[in-house]
C-alpha cells in the first residue's frame, strides 16, 4: 500500500456523520429554533446599541462567554432562568407574561349565568329589575357592571 493511501485511510472514519439526524431534528424543532433566533437577534442588537461585548454580558450573567456565543447563534434552548438573566442584564423584555390582574375578563351574560374565564367556573346571578347582581368574587368590567 502506498503512503498516500495509508494517509487517506487514516483520515477516513468508520463512524457516520449524523447529518441526517441533525437535519431531522432541525425540521422537528423549526418553530422554537425560529423563536430562539429572534431572541438571538434582539440580544445582538441590544449588545451593539449599548456597546456591550459578549464577554461583558457573560460576566453580568455569571455564565461563560461560550454560553453567550451559543445564545447569540440561536442554537441554545434557553431556560426561563436564562431569559430572566438576559432581560435583567440588558434591561430589555424578551418575553412578557401578563399579570393575572391585567387579564381582561370576558363576561358571558346568558340565562342569568356569569362565566369567569380565568377560573372556568360559573356563578349564578340574581336579577333585580334593571340591575344585575353579581357575587363579590367576580370583578366585572365597568361597561358591564
Amino acid at each position: 500500500m502506498t503512503k498516500k493511501l495509508e494517509n487517506f485511510l487514516a483520515l477516513v472514519s468508520d463512524k457516520t456523520s449524523g447529518w441526517l439526524e441533525k437535519a431531522q431534528c432541525e425540521i422537528q424543532n423549526e418553530d422554537w429554533l425560529d423563536f430562539s433566533a429572534e431572541i438571538a437577534i434582539k440580544v445582538l442588537r441590544t449588545l451593539r446599541a449599548k456597546g456591550i461585548s459578549q464577554k461583558d454580558l457573560a460576566e453580568l450573567m455569571n455564565v461563560s462567554p461560550q454560553y453567550i456565543n451559543k445564545i447569540v447563534k440561536g442554537s441554545e434552548n434557553l431556560s426561563i432562568e436564562t431569559i430572566f438573566k438576559l432581560q435583567n442584564a440588558l434591561d430589555i423584555t424578551l418575553i412578557q407574561i401578563s399579570n393575572a390582574d391585567e387579564i381582561e375578563i370576558e363576561v358571558c351574560l346568558t340565562n342569568n349565568v356569569v362565566m369567569h374565564p380565568s377560573v372556568n367556573t360559573f356563578q349564578n346571578t340574581i336579577e333585580y329589575s334593571d340591575e344585575l347582581y353579581v357575587p363579590a368574587e367576580i370583578d366585572l368590567p365597568k361597561e358591564v357592571a
